[in-house]
């Protein structure tokens, strides 16, 4: 199989299996009375174990230490954190989910974090980088996070689409770094559930 077909293969079964995975949430709040909560924890397990699965299928290779950092990364991944904490008071009010305690608040974006940043930034853009090259990957890793957010309201899509080239280029062009892109979008959520449980 050439890189461009499984490229293209892994494009349409993330879009088959996520808009299921999400209707399966909607599935479990109205006919097994899951709490709110925990069809949102559910969810992202699921997702997370997926992205896991693909992540060994496609037999990707990334780095999981903070070890031999060099300074631009921090620097990067302080612009990426406070792009999406400003991006968040101007765009306003961006995702459904509302947390119930600090708990949440700490543990949820955990699951978020490592669901989305390895299906988005490991499995899609390095399979995509590898047939098509980084930029063309880069642009099209940002467009699904923006679509994976479900909020389509312009605004909105301009920063996940800008948010997601970030954590991208956070991650890199080569075998890439998943733990920066992980931890600012781990920051970057649980500021932003902080100001959802006890601001808005």
């Amino acid at each position: 199989m050439t890189k461009k077909i499984k490229a293209l293969l892994v494009i349409v079964l993330i879009f088959l299996l996520i808009p299921s995975i999400l209707s399966f949430r909607i599935f479990m709040l109205n006919f097994l009375k899951v709490p709110y909560t925990l069809s949102y924890f559910i969810t992202f397990i699921i997702l997370g174990i997926i992205a896991v699965l693909f992540y060994k299928i496609l037999k990707l290779k990334t780095s999981f230490s903070i070890k031999d950092t060099k300074l631009k990364y921090y620097l990067w991944s302080l612009a990426v954190l406070l792009f999406f904490i400003l991006g968040d008071l101007v765009v306003g009010d961006i995702g459904p989910f509302r947390p119930s305690n600090l708990f949440v608040v700490l543990t949820f974006p955990i699951f978020v974090a490592f669901a989305e940043e390895l299906i988005g930034r490991v499995v899609l853009l390095k399979t995509l980088s590898d047939a098509f090259g980084f930029k063309i990957a880069l642009i099209a890793q940002a467009i699904f996070f923006a679509f994976f957010h479900y909020d389509f309201r312009v605004s909105a899509m301009v920063y996940f689409i800008l948010g997601g080239v970030g954590l991208g280029l956070l991650m890199g062009p080569k075998k890439g770094n998943f733990i920066y892109p992980f931890i600012v979008h781990y920051l970057a959520d649980v500021i932003m559930l902080l100001t959802r449980l006890y601001y808005f």
